[in-house]
């Protein structure tokens, strides 16, 4: 079974959930804790598999700036 962790990227819980890391806001939080359950459950009802998506180049780009635009409000630098 997978467990709650936390990110040393400015404190965030993560949980990984077939081999796919996913994000569950602030480290702590009860926000984290209920998103942690939400997603753990739904992985268990799927048979723990994660969906599978329709993904197209917009959709991996879009996901990939968004990500990117994250980790600079983090203060993590992707190009020196």
């Amino acid at each position: 079974m997978s467990c709650l962790k936390r990110s040393s990227l400015k404190h965030n819980a993560y949980v990984t959930l077939s081999g796919i890391r996913v994000y569950l806001g602030e480290y702590g939080t009860p926000d984290a804790q209920e998103r942690y359950n939400r997603e753990t459950a739904a992985w268990l009802a799927r048979g723990r598999v994660l969906p599978v998506e329709d993904w197209t180049v917009f959709w991996i780009t879009a996901h990939f700036l968004n990500a990117a635009a994250q980790l600079l409000e983090l203060g993590a630098f992707l190009f020196e």
